[in-house]
């Protein structure tokens, strides 16, 4: 009886809450109060009903422990997190360092009543690649990062979640808006991460990228290497800033061609760009040969070119510093990983 009125409580809280949320106005502070409420009820009924074991089966649990365990060092990087089951669109919430089931399917966030036709958790599980998705859910804009995860064979996904409401102009998901207007606010979606001179990713994604990166690479034991290079093509006055772009934008598809799959690189700053290596060894074997046969075909195609400014041969002295993140540093936040990367610049000769 008293499992059953504690159910009922959290139906009727969480009906509540919906109806406030999509309302346009309410007391924010009665609805932190509410949300309280519902929390601790779900983490009562989660330890009743040891939903762990429920979900991933006796065997499972001591691995699942640890995938959580590591993912909660990183709560504070994103607004929540989650874990989904792309098949059965099952939902686990990780918030504030707790685990909880969550009672509705993973695509009711975006207010849907059906499937997401671009499920980015079945594309990650599929192709075993991280996917970024930014989207609306309601009135607020969210970015919403999924790292494919294994559990004793089961594939799942880890959602994070960022509301970037204030930050970003993003595509409507109601395709009866004006053209026009649509396509004026896809064109700025791919603004907001790509360089436009290079085409390389923006130094903004690299902020959202890296973070799910380093989570990914905790969780699959692999190390990740940083790659800061450096360039120096505005040490002279003379240099023509136009000529320089050319330059850079030639050397960026150059970039592309002889970088795998899971790599991925930016402009940093003008003439200064981040590599991000996530599959270079695991941390058992240290084994980083692979970043260095990249690193010398990267400096041979780019001196093994030549370019001209003004009808004139520019010669390059590129330098660049390799930073590998050891094992148990992943609460290193970006800003500090790219110094120590910079810190270790030296030139090619």
């Amino acid at each position: 009886m008293v499992v059953e009125s504690s159910k009922n409580k959290m139906e009727g809280l969480r009906e509540l809450i919906n109806e406030m949320i999509v309302s346009d106005n309410y007391d924010s502070d009665f609805l932190v109060q509410k949300s309280q409420e519902l929390d601790k009820l779900i983490v009562q009924a989660m330890k009743e009903k040891n939903f762990a074991k429920r979900v991933f089966g006796n065997d499972y649990v001591y691995e699942f422990e640890l995938v959580v365990d590591k993912i909660k060092a990183f709560d504070k990087m994103y607004d929540s997190m989650r874990i989904v089951d792309p098949i059965k669109k099952e939902v686990l919430e990780i918030k504030e360092g707790e685990l909880r089931k969550v009672k509705s399917f993973c695509y009711k966030i975006w207010y849907n009543d059906y499937v997401c036709e671009n499920c980015i958790s079945s594309r990650a599980c599929i192709s075993n690649e991280i996917v970024v998705k930014v989207d609306l859910s309601g009135n607020k804009i969210l970015m919403m990062v999924a790292i494919p995860i294994k559990i004793y064979g089961k594939n799942l996904s880890l959602e994070l979640f960022k509301d970037i409401t204030m930050s970003f102009l993003i595509e409507n998901r109601d395709k009866n808006n004006d053209r026009s207007l649509f396509d004026l606010i896809k064109n700025m979606n791919q603004v907001a991460v790509k360089d436009k001179v290079t085409g390389l990713y923006s130094k903004k994604y690299i902020y959202e990228r890296l973070p799910a990166d380093i989570i990914k690479a905790s969780i699959e034991n692999q190390q990740i290497s940083i790659i800061f290079l450096d360039l120096d093509f505005y040490k002279s006055n003379n240099n023509n800033l136009d000529d320089i772009d050319y330059i850079l934008k030639e050397l960026a598809d150059n970039l592309n061609k002889i970088m795998n799959i899971a790599s991925w690189a930016a402009r940093y700053e003008e003439d200064k760009l981040l590599i991000v290596i996530p599959n270079a060894g695991t941390y058992d074997s240290d084994n980083i040969e692979s970043v260095q046969l990249f690193i010398e075909g990267l400096i041979e195609n780019i001196l093994e070119n030549k370019y001209f400014i003004s009808n004139k041969e520019i010669e390059l002295n590129p330098s660049y510093g390799i930073y590998n993140i050891p094992k148990g540093n992943e609460e290193l936040n970006v800003e500090e990983i790219i110094k120590r990367a910079r810190k270790n610049l030296k030139p090619v000769y």
